[in-house]
């Protein structure tokens, strides 16, 4: 691509440019039926982890930024 050549920018319904606004993103992985997956939380674990090399480590190399996974609490196991 040349200095002066801009890039073919392909439309997608999912996703528009004119809505960015900053380097920030958030990750949706969803079994579509709403069933209960163990698949999807390791997905869900794997996305996070790719999230290392935002810098999302705080300078004691200890304390995180709070990026994580949102499940629902299993309320039979916690019964009694």
């Amino acid at each position: 691509m040349s200095a002066t050549s801009s890039p073919v920018i392909i439309p997608s319904p999912l996703y528009s440019f004119d809505q960015e606004h900053d380097a920030c993103g958030v990750g949706f992985i969803a079994k579509m039926t709403g069933e209960r997956s163990y698949d999807v939380l390791n997905r869900a674990l794997t996305a996070l982890k790719a999230l290392a090399h935002r810098g999302a480590i705080d300078a004691d190399a200890v304390t995180g930024d709070g990026a994580g996974v949102l499940t629902q609490l299993p309320v039979e196991f916690f019964k009694d």
